[in-house]
């Protein structure tokens, strides 16, 4: 038999109301409701925002996904016609890519910052 999934906004909630002291100094800040960057405005985590988080997690990948998987859950409860799939790339894939070594790569984030850009702001009134 199938598992029904819920939605959880308290455990987005708090890791909003907690955004982690390592990187709560940053220039590159989500805006919420629309996650865009206080700093650049592209869609948050905008391809600077990403540096820096991947900087202020060096060496713990896991926490950083952890961390983003967190704050994708807030971004569904707030970005509801912005798709599951688009967001989760935007929040969470990137992080794959983050070793100690390597920073995330800006191109491939570029196109899809522009989609999720135009996906939340098509849905806003004007």
């Amino acid at each position: 038999m199938g598992r029904t999934v819920t939605a959880r906004p308290e455990r987005g909630a708090r890791a909003l109301d907690r955004l982690d002291e390592r990187i709560d100094h940053l220039p590159h800040q989500p805006a919420r409701p629309a996650w865009d960057c206080r700093a650049c405005y592209q869609p948050w985590p905008c391809p600077p925002a990403q540096v820096q988080l991947a900087e202020a997690y060096a060496g713990d990948r896991p926490g950083l996904s952890i961390y983003m998987a967190s704050l994708y859950a807030a971004a569904l409860n707030e970005l509801t016609s912005v798709p599951a799939g688009l967001l989760y790339t935007q929040f969470v894939s990137w992080t794959r890519a983050v070793t100690p070594s390597r920073r995330p790569a800006a191109p491939d984030g570029r196109q899809l910052n522009k989609e999720i850009h135009r996906a939340v702001h098509a849905s806003q009134p004007v």
